[in-house]
């Protein structure tokens, strides 16, 4: 029997430590999706700084070492697509991480039209085996429309592990999920399944 853990934050606000974003990744709790077997971990990814920020088709974030990936499920709103890579990004990371080359990172990619007005961009993620998360980082890639050039930026999220030491289990207490919204740590809390890309 399918056991889901629903969590809401006290504030929809601001998520990861870097600013100055262009894309904007943040933490939207997760599902227990098979009675404590596999977690689903959701995010919410916005594109701010209008003008000059855009996505284009091609356009992507990463969400770096994402540990426990179960083959198939991730997910991603329409005309972004859901991978699970070992390669292709660098090892050192902006501000002070680093991705892992022998964990896998989670990268969605864009391919509509351009997008050119600030919002939200939908609800992303993917399953896990895992039964712990810490604090990552993940990569933000798109344009600028003053001089036609790709920019990237860095902030920070959690992300499953299987450091049962230094990791949280999951899941977190809601009161928890609150406190660290209130200290901005993470955004705003809110759970849906959807279909697997």
């Amino acid at each position: 029997m399918c056991s889901v853990l629903t969590l809401f934050a006290i504030v929809a606000a601001g998520a990861s430590f870097a600013r100055a974003d262009t894309i904007e990744v943040v933490n939207a709790g997760f599902t227990d999706t098979d009675a404590d077997t596999n977690f689903e971990f959701n995010y919410t990814a916005a594109l701010v700084n209008v003008p000059p920020s855009e996505i284009r088709s091609g356009d992507f974030f990463v969400i770096f070492d994402f540990e426990g990936y179960v083959a198939g499920s991730s997910f991603a709103p329409v005309n972004w697509s859901g991978a699970y890579t070992l390669t292709g990004f660098p090892t050192t990371l902006e501000p002070t991480f680093t991705n892992d080359p022998l964990i896998g990172d989670l990268v969605f990619t864009y391919s509509g039209s351009t997008i050119t007005t600030a919002g939200a961009l939908g609800l992303f993620g993917a399953e896990t085996t895992e039964k712990f998360y810490h604090l990552d980082a993940f990569r933000g890639h798109d344009h600028n429309s003053s001089n036609n050039t790709e920019q990237n930026n860095y902030g920070t999220l959690f992300v499953p592990t299987s450091d049962t030491v230094g990791g949280t289990p999951v899941p977190l207490p809601a009161a928890a999920w609150a406190g660290m919204a209130l200290f901005g740590l993470i955004g705003g809390v809110r759970l849906k399944k959807s279909a697997a890309v």
